[in-house]
């Protein structure tokens, strides 16, 4: 809680729930973006699965993965990338 009695930051959060919200309100922000922009939620998700497929376009299988758990991508989220 920030000093005035606000919750509008996320650090009285635990850290899995901070990195939740690391990862997915970027995500949740394009979204609203572009469902602002006027595109239909079927073109909305082929943008953001697009954008998700050239993050990791540029990783290999033996690389540390990006979700910072420590394991080979190939072990960890490769099977998971749209």
């Amino acid at each position: 809680m920030s000093s005035d009695g606000n919750f509008s930051e996320k650090y009285y959060l635990c850290d899995g729930l901070r990195s939740f919200y690391d990862y997915a309100v970027p995500k949740l922000r394009d979204a609203m973006a572009l469902s602002s922009a006027g595109n239909a939620p079927q073109k909305i998700m082929e943008i953001l699965t697009a954008k998700e497929r050239e993050k990791y376009k540029k990783i290999s299988r033996n690389d540390l993965c990006l979700c910072g758990s420590g394991l080979k991508f190939k072990q960890c989220c490769a099977k998971r990338v749209p």
